[in-house]
């Protein structure tokens, strides 16, 4: 027996096996793409911002009934007869910015249309976490603060003393 015996005999592949190998291969790529793509579309990835407490001006310059959007902290501050509270105004589907929503008394998102109710809650997907709360504090100079870092309940309020 020769060595030449011994090698196997080369495989003829057709140029028709090759282009439906190739088809394949790029139709299964392009399902993977969607559905990665429409995985990361349902999940939330917001981060927590990297820089939390915001000086953001003295609580005299805030009438009551107020809500004021700080586009700068992404923050709504909200001011009634109990007190200062703050509401995140960043959505909890993609991180977009949320508008205040006078007509129906709440917030709603531009990119995807989730809507919220004044207490942050959503209403209407694809948001499915309410919009964070962050506590107010009055600095040492008397400025309202900020601490986006920190979420706290719907229901706490920075309340001033009427003297």
């Amino acid at each position: 027996m020769a060595i030449q015996d011994l090698k196997p005999e080369p495989e003829n592949t057709s140029r028709r096996d090759l282009f439906a190998t190739a088809g394949w291969a790029v139709l299964s790529a392009s399902i993977a793409g969607v559905c990665g793509a429409f995985v990361r579309f349902l999940s939330s990835n917001t981060v927590p911002e990297a820089l939390s407490v915001s000086l953001i001006g003295r609580p005299d310059e805030y009438p009551v009934g107020s809500a004021t959007f700080l586009e700068e902290h992404r923050v709504y501050l909200l001011r009634d007869a109990r007190g200062f509270r703050a509401l995140s105004a960043v959505c909890t589907h993609l991180g977009c910015t949320v508008v205040k929503d006078a007509a129906r008394h709440g917030f709603r998102c531009p990119c995807h249309g989730s809507r919220f109710n004044e207490q942050g809650e959503p209403v209407v997907g694809p948001a499915r976490r309410a919009l964070a709360w962050h506590p107010v504090a009055l600095s040492r100079d008397g400025r309202l603060q900020i601490d986006r870092g920190r979420a706290i309940g719907a229901g706490h309020y920075l309340a001033l003393d009427r003297r």
